[in-house]
């Protein structure tokens, strides 16, 4: 995502858009497996091109969810992770990755709501927006 988007963001485009459920999405290759089968199941998604740049946009955007890629780097996403449920403490936080169980206890020490593979992001999403 280009800093354009964010300084629409900032200008009011968050707060002025109608509502809808919105996703930020920071993963390896998002279009391809994460971002498009959120669009079609409804959500407004925005793509984030690293974790910090995530955090901004979640908190300019009221995101409803935030889905983070542990390929982009396991120990910078969990690190990104915990800043975020720092930030964001009632927000919804989805780590994509193998389901190991080394890894699903980091994901639950870093505030992570579900660690759900890559194809498996969109049924994790629906109960999220419903509740959002």
């Amino acid at each position: 995502m280009s800093d354009g988007v964010i300084q629409e963001c900032e200008g009011g485009f968050g707060k002025d858009r109608a509502w809808r459920p919105c996703v930020v999405v920071a993963a390896a290759r998002p279009s391809h497996g994460v971002s498009r089968p959120l669009r079609r199941a409804g959500w407004d998604v925005y793509e984030a091109a690293c974790g910090p740049q995530l955090r901004r946009l979640v908190g300019l955007l009221e995101a409803g969810l935030a889905v983070l890629d542990l390929a982009l780097g396991e120990e910078d996403i969990l690190r990104t992770c915990a800043r975020l449920r720092a930030q964001w403490p009632d927000g919804r936080i989805v780590l994509l990755g193998e389901d190991a169980s080394r890894r699903r206890r980091l994901a639950a020490s870093a505030g992570a709501d579900a660690l759900v593979p890559r194809d498996g992001v969109v049924e994790a999403a629906v109960p999220m927006r419903a509740a959002a």
